[in-house]
């Protein structure tokens, strides 16, 4: 008697998921960065903020980074320091100081990047 061989039942399954696996890297690796003018047009958010990290040392990135430094929402002002720490942004010092000593939110102030962008920026 000869054995037929027969496919697993997931294999369609597995199929599907390295195709996808496969599409979601290539998607990455063709990403470009986006244009400062795209991220200026979004609403603040924490993601919009983050969008202009390559860009903080800009004129424009920073005036928007100031202004999501005075947002009245604790996720924002928290991007927006870690934004400006990680981009480099050292003429926005005084505005992380000032921001910092207005925080209202306990977790933005204590835990969150202000604080150790104003510290790292002391030393």
């Amino acid at each position: 008697m000869r054995l037929q061989h027969t496919w697993p039942a997931c294999h369609g399954v597995r199929t599907v998921c390295l195709t996808a696996l496969a599409l979601g890297f290539s998607w990455v690796v063709s990403a470009q960065p986006i244009d400062l003018e795209e991220a200026l047009k979004k609403p603040l958010s924490p993601g919009s903020v983050g969008l202009l990290v390559e860009h903080a040392r800009g004129e424009k990135a920073m005036e928007r980074l100031v202004a999501a430094l005075e947002d009245p929402r604790p996720e924002v002002r928290a991007a927006a320091a870690r934004v400006a720490f990680a981009g480099g942004a050292t003429p926005l010092h005084p505005n992380l100081e000032t921001a910092l000593q207005k925080e209202t939110d306990l977790a933005a102030a204590a835990a969150g990047p202000m604080s150790a962008c104003t510290r790292q920026w002391r030393s």
